[in-house]
């Protein structure tokens, strides 16, 4: 059952799990960020200290976008994803130990944050792989990767 399909070049060993962590990841990530806002709003937290958690998200993964880019082409997207998940864990039980300091928040957020860059571009990678090799090398050429210093149109 498990194993390559014939007509089609995909590994549907690879898909199920891939599928379970999309889901998980996708559902976790948008709850926790919402929830962890909520949380320093209802601490009483100043909009600075707010404006801080909601931004630390992005803020860390932001500096480390290229050297994982960089592991996961090198053939470590299994790994990235992994590493993702179990940092997304990590950020969760932080909130739940220690949801009335705003230190812990910020480190949640930040912890988080860098768990959902590798989460995404592991299973990214993870999805192409999963395609086949043939299909694979495709999937991951013809890929338009929009960024604010690319100005051409997206592919039709």
């Amino acid at each position: 059952m498990f194993g390559r399909l014939r007509d089609h070049d995909m590994d549907i060993g690879l898909l199920l799990p891939l599928l379970l962590h999309s889901l998980l990841v996708q559902t976790l990530v948008p709850l926790v960020r919402v929830g962890t806002s909520y949380r320093a709003i209802e601490l009483g937290l100043p909009v600075v200290w707010i404006g801080a958690i909601a931004a630390s998200f992005a803020l860390l993964p932001v500096l480390f976008a290229i050297p994982f880019g960089r592991m996961i082409d090198r053939g470590h997207d299994s790994r990235a994803a992994q590493g993702g998940a179990v940092l997304l864990v990590a950020g969760t039980f932080l909130l739940w130990m220690w949801p009335d300091m705003r230190w812990q928040l910020l480190a949640a957020s930040i912890v988080i944050g860098v768990g959902h860059l590798l989460c995404m571009a592991g299973t990214r990678c993870s999805r192409c792989a999963a395609r086949g090799s043939a299909a694979a090398s495709r999937c991951l050429a013809t890929t338009w990767w929009p960024s604010p210093w690319d100005r051409r149109s997206a592919p039709s």
